[in-house]
């Protein structure tokens, strides 16, 4: 039974015979260039398996884990982490409880704004603070 990766091989061929036959040797490699599809890059491919294999949230907290730098500043990415993202609330794992009371107020609703800019509008909803290694 010919598989499908088959049958375009045999295509292949014969597209390939017939165009040599039509416009010789040289001129037939060129003009099958024409019958083949347009390449694409490597990461519009892996962008879009990833879009099919990997559920969005999954990859919207991923793209929060990945800016985490970015959208803390230097400081509280020392002592913070994004661990989880459930319903548009961030869960981040804080080094020290006495951190976790610092985070509330202005410096939360600084991070929510800072990761709905830098990743999309209205991705994080809320910031929820655990104790790290729970």
């Amino acid at each position: 039974m010919a598989t499908s990766r088959d049958k375009r091989r045999f295509h292949h061929k014969i597209y390939r015979a017939v165009l040599k036959d039509w416009y010789g040797s040289e001129r037939g490699q060129a003009e099958m260039a024409h019958y083949c599809p347009d390449s694409i890059q490597i990461d519009q491919l892996i962008d879009g398996v990833m879009k099919r294999a990997v559920p969005k949230e999954i990859r919207l907290f991923q793209a929060v884990k990945a800016h985490w730098d970015i959208v803390a500043g230097k400081q509280l990415s020392r002592i913070s982490e994004p661990v989880a993202m459930h319903d548009g609330v961030v869960e981040v794992a804080v080094s020290h409880p006495a951190w976790i009371r610092e985070m509330q107020g202005p410096v939360k609703k600084m991070l929510i704004t800072n990761i709905n800019r830098e990743l999309g509008s209205k991705l994080c909803i809320d910031l929820k603070y655990i104790p790290a290694g729970r």
